[in-house]
């Protein structure tokens, strides 16, 4: 009867395995069709435009205000250079984004194979993080799909033993995320400082290796950062400084200035509400941490404290109610969703466990296919694409424009430094923060966009925008044409009005 019953275990788990790995498969399909259905987004258009402008061989920070960090874009340049100048091209860098994300499902499915648990608790944890609120997210175009892989690798490293390879991996990954993109510094400089807290005072003779290895792989990769770097001739320092720097003085002038935006764990306890199975999972996964190794107290409960740490502390300091800030958290959490088939050692309790995640995996799966195929059949993604192409294939490549996100042809220069502003606060914009004596506090002002005007050929384009363009610039634009009537004719893109120049419009 044993016997019997061991095979029946034995081919039930092969039946789940299969049908979890077709949920994984159709998940994969379901988010290919979200990629080719979603029109452009705001921060996709940024980074694809900041991206075209270094593979032109434009200098981040000095030719162009740039406020992400420039790494990830000069990492992916080879491959965006391997496809023509079309706006059509950022499809393939969401192909791009996807194997990335593919990368991160494959870490926390190896993260769960040495816990014990079927790889399906790894890989189909994300399958369930990717609510139709927060898959544009995750499929967009931004390079915080590079900066995800490293972090998630890092951290289910921090999972196992310290061991002097271990720890250079550990660092040298988790510098290597932030510099791509510092929204994993909390979680990864939390669970770095107990990786090796931990190494310490576990009583391990090698010590002295591990704190040695560390410094040899931050050593690595910071040199390999900054060698990459310097094929667009930008320094780390002031990529450093220009993007994360940069940007933290900003939101927190904009907490002190806006008071009415809800916070980001306002917009957590929504999501979670909302989608309440992915809260019960990851509370099991938790619990399942907690139960375990509170008894062995090993390094997965110190580096597993100092993530959950990390998380609250990003969500509770964000001051960002977007569903983008949403993901690093979700990915931290995805790392203890495999605990969860732990709470119980009865091989049925763990097999019914199974057979639940995947339900809710194929549940998942159902509702994103059904909001993409909606969207797919309205033909929105087409259409955005269509009107943004039509406008680039108009403007030659030596004209410059003046626009913002639907008036803007992406793949063209700037008439100057920057054409936006993302006017929050008062008093508003990036200017109130930035160096008096810097470029780009001068490239802001209204004075240099007149100037610019009137001394260079007059832009292919010119576009209003009252809330994103910094202060004065709409009505230096509106004195321009004035000045220049017979110049320019009105056009409409996107249903956003335009003034396009005569001998371009057709």
């Amino acid at each position: 009867m044993q016997f019997t019953l061991e095979n029946l275990h034995r081919g039930t788990s092969r039946t789940i395995l299969l049908c979890g790995g077709i949920v994984a498969l159709l998940s994969l399909v379901s988010v290919c069709l979200k990629i080719v259905s979603m029109p452009l987004t705001f921060d996709e258009y940024l980074n694809a435009h900041y991206l075209w402008l270094v593979s032109i061989g434009r200098v981040p920070h000095r030719d162009f205000w740039c406020h992400y960090p420039a790494l990830g874009f000069v990492m992916v340049r080879p491959f965006f250079q391997l496809f023509p100048e079309s706006i059509y091209s950022v499809i393939t860098l969401r192909f791009l984004g996807l194997c990335f994300f593919i990368g991160t499902a494959a870490a926390l499915a190896f993260h769960a194979r040495r816990l014990r648990t079927n790889w399906l608790w790894g890989a189909l944890a994300l399958v369930l993080m990717l609510t139709p609120e927060v898959t544009p997210s995750v499929v967009n175009f931004r390079t915080d799909a590079y900066a995800a892989l490293a972090a998630i690798v890092a951290m289910t490293i921090m999972f196992r033993e310290p061991s002097p390879l271990r720890s250079g991996l550990v660092t040298g990954l988790s510098v290597l995320s932030v510099i791509i993109m510092p929204k994993y510094v909390y979680p990864l400089a939390f669970a770095v400082t107990a990786y090796f807290f931990y190494g310490f005072f576990s009583g391990k003779r090698e010590w002295r290796s591990l704190i040695l290895s560390a410094l040899a792989g931050g050593v690595i990769s910071l040199v390999l950062s900054q060698s990459l770097l310097l094929t667009s001739s930008v320094r780390l320092w002031d990529d450093l400084y220009w993007s994360p720097v940069i940007m933290q003085r900003f939101y927190s002038h904009c907490a002190m200035t806006e008071t009415s935006l809800p916070t980001q764990l306002s917009t957590v306890a929504s999501h979670f509400s909302r989608y309440w199975w992915v809260a019960i999972l990851i509370l099991a996964g938790l619990s399942g941490w907690l139960i375990t190794e509170s008894k062995r107290r090993g390094v997965q409960l110190w580096v597993g404290i100092a993530i959950i740490a990390g998380v609250a502390v990003f969500w509770g300091t964000c001051n960002q109610p977007w569903k983008q800030f949403l993901v690093p958290g979700l990915y931290c959490l995805a790392l203890f969703v495999p605990y969860a088939a732990r709470l119980s050692r009865q091989p049925l309790f763990q097999l019914a466990g199974t057979v639940v995640l995947v339900i809710m995996s194929t549940f998942m799966v159902f509702i994103n296919t059904r909001t993409t195929a909606t969207q797919l059949a309205s033909g929105s993604s087409f259409h955005d694409f269509n009107a943004r192409q039509q406008l680039l294939d108009n403007i030659p490549r030596s004209d410059r424009v003046v626009g913002f996100y639907k008036t803007h042809p992406c793949f063209r220069e700037d008439q100057t430094f920057v054409t936006w502003d993302e006017q929050w606060g008062e008093p508003k914009g990036f200017t109130p923060i930035l160096p008096k004596n810097s470029r780009p506090f001068s490239y802001f002002l209204p004075e240099n966009l007149k100037q610019s005007l009137e001394n260079s050929p007059p832009p292919a384009t010119i576009a209003f925008d009252s809330l994103n363009y910094p202060p004065g610039w709409n009505q230096v634009l509106s004195d321009y044409l004035m000045r220049h009537a017979d110049l320019y004719t009105k056009g409409e893109v996107l249903d956003c009005e335009i003034f396009i120049r005569k001998d371009l419009s057709r």
